[in-house]
């Protein structure tokens, strides 16, 4: 699991952004929807994709790496269906 922006961690309490999209392959309706929209008045947009972002605040503490990877695993994704990634936002 890469986390972006790891650098930024101190010891103070942090930010860190998940952003979970549905895997390629799995039908996005709501990115159709959105797409078929633009289309009608924009020509630019190829495709669309919808997802979710979650900002949670970290306290730093030993193997909150791990933790989070898990949080992300078993309550805010389903593996089976979406992708994450994880950045350090302040």
């Amino acid at each position: 699991m890469d986390i972006r922006n790891i650098d930024k961690v101190g010891s103070e309490p942090f930010v860190v952004r998940v952003t979970v999209f549905l895997q390629q392959g799995v039908l996005d309706v709501q990115g159709r929807t959105i797409r078929n929209a633009l289309a009608n008045r924009y020509t630019a947009f190829d495709d669309v994709r919808v997802g979710k972002v979650i900002d949670l605040v970290v306290q730093p503490e030993a193997q909150w790496q791990d933790k989070l990877k898990d949080i992300c695993d078993t309550l805010l994704t389903n593996p089976v269906m979406e992708v994450y990634e994880i950045e350090v936002v302040g």
